[in-house]
């Protein structure tokens, strides 16, 4: 007993669960769905029958339901249901739906969404609201055999709006025809679209004709629960068990446009399982106003089974034959045991209405004074797809309404789509507030088909008073200022208007008060007419919000009668923040053509009137200055109250051409562009010209270069030094200059000894110029060279003369020394007896 213990509860939680998981996840459909009554604008009661297939027991569930789309449109409204469900129970729901004015389609898509048990299921259906449903009924053959059992499957197809209880009967139309299972039946809610299969079985007695037919009744009711009944016959052709010829036809083109001549072709095919012989076609129209203009006999010779041929033929529709017409075919031929047979077959094809003028008229101005002479604007418009031409107009007034001058007008042409304006003088006394007038239209296509029509257009005829109205054209103020009021000032009356005044005041000046005149005298202003006046308003610093005004407008008729009207005029107060630059430091104080990452510190202040916020400020530059790096041209204000400055550092690059003076630089701060000048002085440059043409020898010593440095500029430098470098050179190679003023010249001299390891040939020297300008330390550098040769070779008789030189310098030397000691020698005799 005990080894079932397990399994046993291992199977009970299985059940448990199971019941757990049918009860977690109820499940629900759309049965059926109706009006309680007909839908008409306003609450209507929408009922949905919901299916349960779920597990029996006490439930809670709440629908929501959305018709979309009605009359442009979602219709939503919820219901709900707590009680116990038995599986397959069916739950009425009643939503109530306030329907808009109409028009409304046959039926629109719905969403139930309910929700039960911590779950949601989504329905979708289809609510009918107009019109009845119609069926489509097809069957999956056309050929039936005699003295067999046929299969035969009958398709009904919902079309126009939903059915609900749908019954399917189907019962023989022909004698010696027999149906088996004949009968369906739907119950609840079939939609558009929606396919009903019907299988039956069809006995044809041997002796039955050539064709057959069912009769298929379809009975239904409409969303409205109105009974309904659709019956369809449905032919078949029946042939021998051992089959006989069979043709099928079809036409191409199968769509042509009344008015013209077409070339199609009648493909017949022999879809029996038995040949034909010696087939004789002839083709007659069944319909009026279409001809057959060739081709209407032939002779087609043997077909055999499954064989097609075509057959051409010349067809033309009149314009009148606007639809769908058929071809009657009558087909004679001997079948395989050379019995005569005829058949007659039908074919449809398309007539397209070929394009063709319609004009409509319209009134441009609806309404007349009465009693006045007035100018009534007619507009012909051409509502079709083709061309009017030769077009008369007639205008016929009706009761009390006169036309005057002309009442004839002739229009050449009008185009499809487009419209020709007519002028008529007309004069309206109706006792009635309206009056008619019937214009009579008569016109051609292009093919010279007559168009005739009348239509009769209505126009509001009122009193002769004038209505002069206020409309101010600008809606903005700005505080701290003076801020022009436009207001356009128009008569939307039927009469002039005479001694039209206007007047605008304030009802708190404290705020906002009219500056200068406030009255304006317009003189007379004709109906429909309009005109504009100005006045000048200075609203009060720091004032935001909203500041009314009141417009008098006072006018008289031309009877004399006087109007006054008063508006009050409403516009908003709004301030503006605006940046302006103060001023403009840069690192080096002095700038000059060439400066790389110029340090520009712009001082922006709030010159407007209101705080300026998350401005995103970035330094544009000029043609000549350019940022030097993306990051160094983006700043940031979060915050800057109104009259406070702040300062922002851009980098910069001046160009090396760019010209001497003030050159414009932009910010855009947040899409406003603010511009400052920044100015580029002359930087001095010199040219160094190497006036001594002289070569070295390798290891030669003093050797003096004298250099002429040009100040080439129009700018004095000062302290100007001139250096110079070479590896192989050395001795004074620093020369200072001082002051060199504007197109000013000096030489400077260099004493240089060659080293002996310079190279033969041309030895280039670098050159550098070093001065002070505006207080900034600038230099230059200029490439020059020397002409470095070999040392020359010592001549003998060079040698000879400078050893003889040497000679003569000694024996100079040592003759003087001879004539010094003998005059020493002499003065030393004499004093001997001193001792």
């Amino acid at each position: 007993m005990k080894r079932w213990t397990v399994p046993l509860a291992a199977l009970l939680a299985a059940v448990s669960l199971a019941a757990l998981a049918v009860k977690a996840q109820p499940a629900f459909a759309v049965r059926d769905a109706y009006w309680q009554a007909p839908p008409t604008a306003g609450v209507n009661i929408l009922v949905v029958v919901l299916e349960y297939s779920g597990a029996s027991g006490n439930l809670t569930l709440k629908a929501n339901l959305t018709v979309k789309g009605v009359a442009g449109r979602d219709l939503t409204a919820s219901a709900n249901y707590s009680g116990y469900l038995a599986q397959g129970a069916l739950i009425p729901l009643r939503f109530q739906l306030d329907l808009p004015e109409g028009p409304y389609a046959s039926y629109y898509p719905a969403r139930l969404e309910v929700s039960c048990n911590g779950s949601s299921t989504t329905l979708g259906f289809q609510v009918g609201f107009t019109g009845s449903p119609s069926f489509s009924v097809a069957a999956d053959k056309g050929v039936l055999r005699k003295g067999e059992v046929n299969q035969v499957a009958i398709a009904v197809t919902v079309e126009g709006a939903p059915a609900r209880n749908v019954e399917v009967r189907v019962t023989p139309a022909s004698a010696f025809l027999t149906v088996l299972g004949g009968s369906l039946s739907r119950e609840g809610l079939v939609g558009v679209g929606e396919r009903l299969a019907l299988p039956l079985s069809v006995i044809i007695d041997s002796a039955a004709g050539d064709s057959v037919a069912l009769t298929v009744t379809v009975s239904y009711d409409d969303f409205a629960r109105n009974p309904g009944t659709q019956t369809v016959t449905i032919g078949f052709q029946a042939v021998r068990a051992k089959g006989l010829p069979f043709f099928a036809c079809s036409l191409s083109p199968s769509r042509v446009v009344s008015g013209q001549r077409y070339q199609m072709y009648l493909y017949l095919t022999n879809a029996g399982p038995s040949a034909a012989r010696d087939v004789k076609v002839s083709v007659s129209s069944l319909s009026p106003g279409v001809a057959i203009l060739s081709g209407s006999s032939a002779s087609l010779g043997d077909f055999a089974p499954g064989e097609t041929k075509a057959v051409p033929l010349l067809v033309r529709a009149d314009r009148t034959a606007v639809g769908v017409a058929q071809l009657q075919l009558t087909l004679t031929y001997y079948d395989e045991y050379g019995d005569a047979r005829a058949s007659t077959v039908s074919v449809g094809f398309e007539v397209a209405r070929s394009p063709s003028p319609l004009l409509a008229v319209k009134l441009l101005n609806g309404t007349l004074p009465y009693g006045l002479n007035s100018r009534l604007v007619v507009s012909i418009v051409n509502l079709g797809d083709a061309a009017a031409v030769d077009v008369s107009v007639d205008a016929a007034p009706g009761a009390g309404v006169y036309v005057l001058e002309a009442a004839r007008v002739r229009v050449r042409r009008v185009e499809a789509g487009r419209s020709v304006e007519i002028p008529f003088t007309v004069r309206a006394a109706p006792i009635e507030s309206s009056a008619t007038i019937t214009f009579r239209l008569q016109y051609y296509d292009e093919s010279g088909e007559r168009y005739a029509d009348a239509l009769q257009v209505s126009f509001n005829v009122t009193r002769s008073d004038p209505s002069v109205t206020l409309t101010p054209l600008n809606r903005t103020l700005h505080p701290n200022r003076v801020n022009r009021v436009v207001v356009l000032v128009r008569n939307a009356g039927s009469a002039e208007a005479r001694n039209v005044t206007v007047a605008l005041t304030s009802q708190s000046p404290e705020i906002g008060a009219v500056v200068g005149p406030s009255t304006v005298n317009l003189g007379s202003l004709a109906a429909g007419a309009s005109a504009e006046v100005a006045f000048d308003v200075f609203v009060q610093p720091k004032v935001y919000g909203a500041l009314q005004l009141v417009a008098a407008a006072s006018y008289s008729a031309v009877d004399g009668r006087s109007f006054r009207d008063l508006y009050a005029l409403g516009f908003e107060v709004h301030g503006d923040w605006e940046l302006s630059v103060a001023s403009l430091v840069t690192v080096p104080p002095v700038v000059f053509p060439g400066d790389k990452l110029v340090r520009l510190a712009v001082t922006l202040v709030n010159s407007g009137d209101y705080m300026a916020r998350n401005v995103e400020v970035r330094f544009l530059g000029g043609e000549w200055v350019k940022p030097s790096t993306a990051s160094g041209a983006e700043a940031f204000i979060p915050y800057l109250p109104v009259g406070q400055a702040v300062t922002l550092y851009f980098l910069a690059d001046v160009s090396d051409g760019a010209p001497l003076g003030n050159h414009k630089l932009a910010i855009n701060a947040s899409g406003r562009l603010l511009y400052f000048t920044l100015t580029v002085l002359e930087k001095a440059g010199f040219r160094i010209r190497n006036v001594t043409s002289l070569e070295v020898e390798r290891g030669g010593r003093g050797y003096k270069l004298v250099y002429e440095v040009e100040n080439t500029s129009n700018s004095t430098a000062e302290d100007v030094r001139i250096e110079i470098f070479s590896p192989f050179a050395k001795g004074t190679t620093s020369v200072y200059l001082g002051t060199l003023s504007a197109r000013e010249r000096k030489l400077a001299s260099f004493e240089v000894d060659v080293d002996s390891t310079a190279p033969v040939g041309e030895l280039p020297i670098d050159v550098r110029v070093s001065w002070t300008q505006e207080g900034r330390s600038l230099s230059q550098y200029v490439r020059g060279a020397l002409y470095v040769r070999e040392p020359r070779g010592v001549n003998p008789l060079t040698v000879a003369a400078a050893l003889a030189a040497a000679a003569a310098v000694l024996a100079y030397y040592k003759r003087g020394s001879l004539k010094a000691l003998a005059t020493r020698l002499r003065g030393g005799s004499g004093s001997a007896p001193r001792e």
